[in-house]
């Protein structure tokens, strides 16, 4: 599994970039608690939605949200750069974005 926490005290604005081979299904994970224990007003997370993004497409399977931690497989069937963007609303209708760039590869071409 691929853990990402959305840290407000550091930079988060920063795309998240990884590497997979091509038909591997993979769990990424995006830990939105930090970000949501530094808003003001006891704010929680209302929904969270998953996107592909860009030139390649990604499937996007086994979607959860519980705890303000949202998971998801992610895989391609194709080599080359796969974009998702991962939204978070709050309580108070406001949304934030994390952006994740998986290079797809194919272990068989040379």
């Amino acid at each position: 599994m691929r853990r990402i926490i959305l840290d407000p005290y550091r930079d988060t604005t920063r795309t998240r970039e990884f590497r997979q081979n091509i038909r591997s299904e993979i769990p990424y994970e995006v830990d939105f608690s930090l970000a949501v224990a530094d808003r003001a007003g006891g704010l929680t997370t209302s929904s969270v939605e998953w996107f592909s993004v860009g030139t390649r497409e990604v499937t996007i399977a086994d979607k959860t949200f519980s705890s303000d931690v949202a998971q998801a497989t992610l895989m391609s069937e194709w080599g080359g750069f796969g974009n998702v963007r991962v939204e978070v609303t709050y309580s108070d209708g406001n949304t934030e974005s994390v952006y994740i760039n998986v290079t797809f590869e194919d272990p068989e071409y040379r």
